[in-house]
């Protein structure tokens, strides 16, 4: 695709060796309790420390005892670091993470609400599951 080809000549992703990053968005999204319900129920079952890009600080009220790095930096390096995703992304339901998930790695599971892949697909390498873990066909 010539997005792709364009993204990968212009813009490198970060080099950061992120396994497992997140994407929360809250403060101007009409979806943030059901972001936040998302994104919390799938962290809670993870054992590994995850980066989470977010404009919501307070997430770490909810996930006390996990191992977690929040960042919240210019909108295009959180993009970069959405990208930089190694073996799982977790999209909020928003567009931004999603455009992030066709640049990540063919290795990498994305993991998005089922709304925003009905609403608009996946055009990416990588394996695409909703939060309950059922793949889209």
């Amino acid at each position: 695709m010539k997005y792709r080809n364009y993204f990968h000549k212009y813009i490198k992703p970060s080099k950061e060796n992120n396994k497992y990053v997140a994407h929360l968005r809250m403060t101007d999204s009409p979806e943030s309790k059901k972001n936040l319900n998302l994104l919390t129920k799938i962290i809670k079952n993870k054992k590994d420390k995850i980066l989470i890009l977010t404009d919501y600080k307070a997430i770490k009220n909810h996930l006390n005892n996990h191992d977690i790095n929040i960042e919240s930096n210019f909108a295009k390096d959180d993009f970069l670091k959405l990208c930089s995703a190694k073996k799982e992304l977790y999209c909020s339901n928003s567009t931004f993470s999603w455009w992030a998930s066709h640049f990540v790695s063919e290795k990498c599971k994305i993991y998005m609400p089922r709304e925003l892949y009905e609403k608009y697909g996946y055009y990416g390498k990588s394996k695409v599951v909703s939060y309950e873990n059922y793949p889209f066909s």
